[in-house]
């Protein structure tokens, strides 16, 4: 490590001025940052530190302390952590007033009122040491040389050189390293280093201040300091301050009290004291108390890096999110985080160069530059030196883009072409010589051709008669080729001597070919499983290995080789040279591709990404996600590179790190790929063409964007500023000054760190809305949400909504949240495949159709069902609900449409709409008229009142792409294939315009709220914008390059979004017809796009589920706007405790009520309610119901053990813990304890279900609700849903519900048990039949009575089959038949029914059996005469 000396400049950045000081652990140098034009105090540790292991560690822990601390005026600001020559150093703050050790010795301290500036001195120090205490941080080296003085006066405390961070479980906050000074240490510092508290900084901060009124140093042993102390007082012997005021002396006297208990426990309170000392001796204090400042954006990306340096990669991530909430679109911190994150293969570089573009349109002169520096690193130089250029006009005496202009002038750039010339056949092999220079393709019919790479064309062509090459083999200098793929042989050619020779043997076909080290040697492997090494001299075998399968594929030189099981599905590596397994995957591989060294292998097959394994490792395989690209990797296995995969681009690979280094054009039907070794050249083959790419190697490194640093009182101060100004333009909108009131938000948001701050934006936003939009100054990104494991999702969302659906393939819905990409919960709503998904559009009702005929009408933000509608028979793949949510529309793929009204759950109609599937639903704003568009290439209109087909439109040829009705309900516009768009009435069904204009199918139409214009998409890559009346087309809109998918549109019609096929969302200006930005980041197409009223969100999602939303920052003009600003209110979205789909209500207002409940009943159930209750409130601690959650919650309680004294019985989160945690983890007490709480638990749970029954029978039917209620609720999380016994309770409770009136939550239960019972128990299983039963039952009660016959036409025979036609069960079954006969209004067979189980209750039960009575009373309560039974004979005895 080079040491710094005075004039040397480091990076060209670093002008080192001064060795100011040493310091235990390390040397401080003063700087001058030319960048910033500011000194900085550079902290550096000594040499045999950096040697030492862990002393660097205690450097780094030193470090990561003070960058912990944050701004506070008081202490030396920590700017950021920058590793340089191998060393971590510390750049700080530097105090230009030199320390208080050095004004103390030169008297300069001490001016015309020496009393009161060692009153300042004290309090700003006292003031920066709580700071440091409540942060958790003991600085056990306070001293006058620890103490920074600035020429304004300001005191700062610096150098946190012993404090180290805690280790988990340590009792005290940071814990002392040697090197402290011996003249201000406290008594119990000396005695020992551990369990310091800052009590030991209360002390060495009063032996400072002893010194300020003595003018020199008091001892030389701190510890000593409080007799000196005493000593000082008796004798009153003349300091530096003549007269010392008692107060300060009784604050001194507290400090040096020998027990640390027994002094101040805090400085702040003593720094109140002085300042109160300070207004009666001196006069008023000029100073507040401060407060840590909220750290801005820049401070927070800072210290990001500071601890990425120090090798705290999630401490890093967690302050740039920070950062990104305090500003979403800060240019350092999105370039620093995507920096990190493509770096370590988190994103790719298309995904960094996207976010990076959306940061240069709002910030111009950092985002040029910041992405030229990417584009850089890709080794794009011809994209960095566009970029550097620009960035150098707008800033032309900036060095640092000059002499990055002059790093990319002759860098090579990415390229490809595609040679000239077609084979006659698909191509089916390639090779590259490791030069690069010479490629080789091969075709299906035999042909062969040589390719000069550097020129660009074909050197050769050959045919191979009756020979079909798969494999191809070149040497390294290109005279000698080896071709695989034929049966029984293999062919060796040397295209010098134009020669060949054949390798003769195999049994059947040769599947690879590859040449050896040493060249001499040609190995080839068969389908037989035989890997043949073969001497090229003599053309003779030299060594014949077999295998106990195929061999698919050779690498690594020969010496590896690779066996396909697709029977097992497992792949296998073996050593040729030994035979030995060297690797298994458990996939059935597609391709393989090995480096020569043998190191690493690449594997596709099992997903649609490549695996890169380490064969040197057990790790597991790196994902590299190529998205079914083909794969080849270089020599030493530093390179990769994959082709383009369905829409996916080419990609260049990092193998070291894993990340996609370069994205380039995407060539979705490639077959075949070849790299050079040295990763420069790749070829690819497709069809019968072949391409070749130019990749040129990564650019030097992009460094990390650091921040000018604030000062803590600027921050302060301006946060202040901005409060009050919010405050004034608050008042000044609420009485309608809105020009006043936005002139004041523009102030708040010039102050630093407030241009994208949430508080200033919100309040732009709302008083926009009043105002004129007139130009779009930013956009950034306001939130994500990217499926996980590769799920598709299909997505519904709205601009007014705070929240979006998401479906995902199976059952399941998914609840986000849109502007921070949250996942707030999912729903299991459907018993099989969730088809379709529709949402108000504010987002507060949603409506769902399944595969199981079901439509569910339920409120996202609470997970409340509303209703629930069935139709077995149907599977729903679309649904649409009313903008007021309350009538829902479904349409199936046998094609019928269904209406129904949500507030009265009853139907409005039910049609066979189309003879073909149904493709789309609607239903009007004021939910008159419903629409369907079908399969047979018309749209139906629907009288929803009369609840009869009103008319229907035809008139497009092939096919309809799609049909919207007008918000007034007056019009149905409709655009199909013929490219044309007609707009319908709705009171006479006739077509009142056809508009043309459009040269390809017309995808997306949108009527205007007024019925005067319409916007319309097309598959010609259009939208055009339309006067109705006049029929004529106002403004094409061009800039998406493939079909345009989805659009969008602002209620005033002057603002849109499109979606399209290129991967793109597009804002337009429809006033003057023109792009207003375009927004990139997408997997795939964009099918779904939104817009917030006010035109200041957008939102955006893919054809993969990926949902990505903008914000927008607008100007807007108020000079004619009239209104006045109303208080914002703010939809809360409630989280819910259960996994089943019913709102669970909170046990905190039913607690004393249920236990009063118990206790009537009796003891051991109070108990059992109480321990119960205990228990569930710490299950509401767990963060959620999976693996991570109970890791978690078992950790805190762990945490809250390790801080207090065990008890000898454990407590109810022990108790939890214990029942959580594997049975193998326990040790013997464990288990004991763990069995005890689990039988005691089941025996609580057993007592409360039967106390639920006797409640519900006495008739106190709530108690019985909240008692079920508890029991599931702690089943579920422990035993889980489809536990026997939480299944039962889930009945029970169910019961209650309905009896409450609460049907929809009950049938929900009673589903989800029917579900998973048949599912797991079988269909005839006892417990199975209980629940259908009881789901029938359930259906009669709430009038489903064509579901409730099915269930009981099938349950009936399955009963008698188990129990015979006279069992309980078998009799109640028909009961309930008969019940819905009886409504169906077939009362003869209802009575036959009852008359029969009446008949054998009778004989069985006796006649006033309460059962038999009930039958009874069915048979009494049926119109009209009841049909006789048969005629009972009597017997007659025989003679």
């Amino acid at each position: 490590m080079a040491t710094w000396r005075r004039g040397d400049v480091i990076l060209d950045l670093y002008e080192v001025l001064d060795v100011v000081r040493t310091g235990g652990l390390g040397l401080v140098h003063r700087v001058h940052h030319r960048g910033w034009d500011i000194d900085l105090a550079v902290k550096t540790p000594r040499p045999a530190v950096v040697r030492s292991p862990e002393g660097l560690g205690d450097f780094e822990r030193e470090a990561e302390v003070w960058v912990g601390l944050g701004l506070h005026p008081h202490i030396a600001n920590c700017v950021y952590v920058r590793t340089l020559e191998d060393v971590p150093r510390v750049f700080a703050e530097w105090a230009d007033g030199g320390s208080l050790a050095e004004a103390v010795r030169d008297r300069t301290l001490y001016g015309d009122d020496p009393l009161a500036t060692l009153l300042d001195v004290a309090i700003q120090s006292a003031w920066g040491l709580d700071h440091a205490h409540d942060n958790g941080v003991v600085h056990q080296d306070v001293k006058p040389a620890n103490v920074m003085l600035t020429q304004d006066g300001t005191v700062k405390v610096t150098d946190f050189g012993l404090a180290r961070a805690r280790t988990v479980g340590d009792a005290e906050p940071f814990v002392s390293r040697g090197g402290l000074d011996p003249a201000y240490c406290s008594p119990e510092q000396a005695r020992s280093p551990s369990g310091l508290t800052p009590a030991t900084d209360v002390w060495s901060w009063a032996v400072t201040v002893f010194e300020m009124l003595l003018g020199s140093p008091p001892v030389r042993d701190g510890t000593t300091a409080g007799d000196a102390f005493e000593g000082y007082i008796r004798s009153r012997a003349p300091g530096a301050i003549q007269r010392v005021p008692d107060e300060i002396l009784d604050v001194l006297r507290e400090c040096f009290a020998q027990d640390p208990t027994a002094r101040p426990s805090r400085l702040g309170p003593l720094a109140e004291r002085l300042v109160e000392v300070h207004w009666r001796e001196v006069g008023p204090y000029p100073r507040r108390a401060p407060s840590a400042a909220t750290l801005l954006a820049d401070s927070l990306s800072n210290h990001a890096l500071s601890m990425l340096d120090l090798g705290r990669r999630d401490s890093a991530e967690e302050l740039w999110t920070r950062a990104l909430r305090a500003d979403p679109h800060h240019p350092h911190a999105r370039y620093n985080r995507g920096l990190h994150r493509w770096r370590t293969g988190v994103i790719t570089d298309a995904e960094l160069v996207d976010e990076l573009e959306s940061v240069r349109f709002g910030d111009p002169d950092d985002g040029t530059y910041l992405l030229a520096l990417v584009h850089r690193e890709r080794g794009d130089a011809p994209a960095a030196a566009e970029l550097l250029r620009d960035a150098s006009a707008r800033m032309p005496d900036a060095p640092q883009i000059a002499a990055a202009l002059a790093s990319v002038q002759e860098a090579p750039a990415p390229a490809q072409v595609v040679l000239p010339g077609e084979h006659d056949d698909w191509i089916t092999a390639l090779a590259v010589t490791p030069d690069g220079t010479t490629g080789i393709s091969a075709d299906g019919s035999g042909g062969l051709r040589i390719w000069d790479l550097d020129a660009g064309e074909c050197r050769q062509e050959l045919h191979l008669d009756t020979y079909r090459a798969s494999a191809l083999a070149v040497s390294d200098d290109g005279r000698v080729l080896v071709v695989g793929g034929d049966t029984r042989r293999a062919l060796v050619l040397d295209f010098e001597t134009a020669t060949g020779f054949e390798l003769p043997g195999h049994p059947s076909w040769v599947l690879s070919v590859a040449l050896t080290e040493d060249q001499r040697h040609a190995v080839t492997s068969g389908y037989e499983g035989e890997v043949v090494t073969w001497d090229l001299e003599t053309g003779e075998p030299v060594e014949v290995r077999q295998f106990e399968s195929r061999v698919d594929f050779l690498g690594a030189r020969g010496t590896l080789c690779c066996l396909v099981d697709h029977t097992r599905r497992t792949t296998s590596v073996h050593d040729v040279r030994t035979g030995a397994l060297v690797r298994r995957f458990d996939h059935a591989c597609l391709s393989v591709r090995f480096t020569d060294d043998g190191r690493r292998v690449a594997v596709t097959g099992g997903s649609p990404d490549v695996r890169l394994a380490d064969l040197g490792s057990p790790d597991a395989p790196r994902v590299l996600k190529t998205r079914y690209g083909r794969p080849a990797l270089n020599t030493d296995g530093t390179v990769g590179f994959s082709s383009g995969g369905r829409d996916e681009p080419s990609r260049v690979w990092d193998l070291a790190t894993g990340r996609c280094r370069l994205s380039l054009e995407a060539t979705p039907d490639t077959k075949e790929v070849a790299l050079s070794a040295t990763g420069h050249r790749a070829l690819t083959a497709e069809a019968k063409t072949v391409r070749a790419w130019h990749l040129p190697p990564a650019g030097p490194p992009a460094p990390w964007s650091y921040v000018r640093p604030h000062q803590a009182g600027d921050l302060t101060a301006a946060a202040a500023r901005a409060a009050e100004l919010l405050d004034q333009a608050a008042t000044h909108g609420a009485a309608g000054r809105l020009e006043e009131a936005a002139e004041l938000i523009r102030a708040a948001r010039a102050l630093p760190g407030h241009r994208r701050h949430t508080e200033p934006v919100r309040l732009w936003r709302r008083l926009g809305a009043l105002g004129r939009r007139t130009a779009l100054v930013d956009a950034w990104s306001a939130g994500r949400i990217t499926p996980d494991d590769d799920r598709s999702w299909a997505l519904a969302l709205s601009g007014r909504s705070p929240t979006a659906l998401a479906r995902a393939g199976n059952s399941e819905a998914w609840v986000f949240d849109v502007e921070t990409g949250q996942l707030l919960h999912t729903l299991s709503l459907h018993t099989g495949h969730l088809g379709a998904l529709a949402m108000t559009a504010d987002g507060r009702l949603a409506v769902s159709g399944g595969e199981d005929g079901r439509v569910v009408a339920w409120q996202p933000r609470d997970r409340r069902i509303v209703q629930l509608f069935t139709s077995p028979r149907d599977r729903v793949y679309y649904v649409a609900v009313s903008e007021d949510g309350q009538v829902a529309l479904s349409g199936t793929a046998d094609g019928v449409v269904a209406a129904w009204d949500i507030p009265s759950g009853r139907s409005l109609g039910r049609w066979e709409a189309h003879p073909g599937a149904v493709l789309d639903v609607a239903v009007s704003a004021d939910h008159r008229y419903g629409l369907s568009r079908g399969q047979d290439v018309t749209v139906k209109i629907w009288d929803l009142h009369a609840g009869e087909l009103r008319w229907v439109l035809g008139g497009h040829a092939e096919w309809i792409g799609a049909a919207r009705l007008s918000e007034d309900g007056r019009y149905v516009v409709t655009g199909g294939a013929d490219a044309t768009v007609r707009v319908w009435r709705t009171a006479d069904g006739e077509c009142e315009a056809v508009l043309t204009g459009h040269t390809d199918a017309v995808v997306d139409v949108l009527p205007g709220a007024d019925g005067r214009h319409l916007l319309s998409c097309s598959a010609d890559g259009t939208i055009r914008l339309w006067d109705v009346a006049a029929a004529r087309c106002v403004h094409v809109l061009t800039g998406h390059t493939a079909a345009v998918r989805s659009l969008a549109v602002t209620p005033d019609f002057l603002l849109a979004a499109s979606g399209g096929e290129d991967r793109q969302a597009r804002l337009w200006d429809l006033t003057a017809g023109r792009e207003l930005r375009a927004f990139t980041g997408f997997s795939g197409a964009v099918t779904d796009i939104a817009l917030a009223p006010d035109g200041a969100l957008l939102l955006a999602g893919d054809e993969g589920g990926r949902l990505l939303t903008w914000a927008l920052d607008w100007e807007y003009d108020f000079g004619s706007a009239t209104g006045v600003l109303c208080a914002e209110s703010e939809p809360v979205i409630e989280e819910l405790r259960a996994e089943v789909a019913v709102e669970l209500p909170s046990r905190d207002d039913s607690r004393p009520a249920l236990i009063e409940a118990m206790a009537r009943i009796g003891e051991r159930q109070r108990h059992a309610v109480t321990r119960t209750l205990e228990l569930a409130a710490e299950l509401d601690k767990v963060p959620s119901r999976d693996d991570t959650g109970y890791r978690l919650y078992m950790h805190s309680v762990a945490e809250d053990l390790a801080s207090r004294e065990p008890d000898r019985t454990p407590g109810t989160a022990e108790a939890l813990t214990l029942l959580l945690r594997p049975e193998e983890e326990l040790n013997r007490s464990e288990t004991f304890w763990a069995n005890h709480f689990a039988l005691q638990l089941q025996d609580d749970l057993d007592t409360l279900a039967e106390a639920a029954q006797l409640l519900y029978r006495e008739g106190d039917a709530v108690a019985a609700e909240r008692t079920w209620q508890l029991v599931v609720d702690v089943r579920s999380h422990l035993w889980d849903a489809g536990y026997v016994e939480t299944q039962r309770a889930m009945l029970g409770w169910a019961a209650v519900l309905s009896d409450l009136g609460r049907q929809m939550e009950a049938l929900a239960l009673i589903r989800a048990v029917t579900a998973e019972r048949e599912r797991d128990l079988g269909p005839d299983h006892p417990a199975t039949l209980e629940a259908v039963a009881a789901l029938a039952s359930l259906l009669t009660d709430k009038g489903e009575l064509d579901e409730a016959e099915r269930l009981y036409d099938r349950l009936v025979p399955q009963l008698v089959r188990r129990y015979g036609r006279d069992g309980l069960q078998t009799l109640e079954a028909r009961v309930g038949l008969a019940r819905v006969h009886r409504r169906l209004g077939r009362h003869g067979d209802a009575a036959q029914a009852l008359r029969e189980v009446w008949a054998k209750r009778r004989l069985r039960l006796g006649e006033h059996h309460p059962d038999t009575l009930a039958v009874q009373t069915e048979l009494d309560s049926l119109p009209g005469p009841v049909p006789p039974g048969p005629t009972r004979r009597g017997w007659r005895r025989r003679r």
